[in-house]
């Protein structure tokens, strides 16, 4: 799963969107969106997104941030801003 190419990820004073240049579709993000958006940029998988969420949020389980990492990518896929 990645990122098509036309979507651009444009951040302001912590928040930011996504826009599909192709369909003109516009989504706002909220903080952990963002990190998922840009761990898939950069090529991680479902783990090391995990892996990567537990080192920023205190206490948090593998089975909630997997949870929470899957919702977020199913919107990513809905959007139509993924591609597997």
């Amino acid at each position: 799963m990645k990122p098509k190419k036309n979507i651009l990820l444009e951040e302001e004073n912590g928040e930011a969107i996504l826009f599909d240049q192709e369909s003109l579709l516009t989504a706002w993000l909220n903080e952990t969106s963002i990190l998922v958006w840009k761990d898939l940029r950069e090529g991680k998988n479902l783990k090391q997104m995990i892996s990567h969420f537990q080192e920023l949020y205190e206490n948090l389980s593998s089975e909630e941030a997997e949870k929470d990492i899957l919702t977020i990518l199913n919107h990513f896929d809905q959007y139509g801003f993924i591609e597997q």
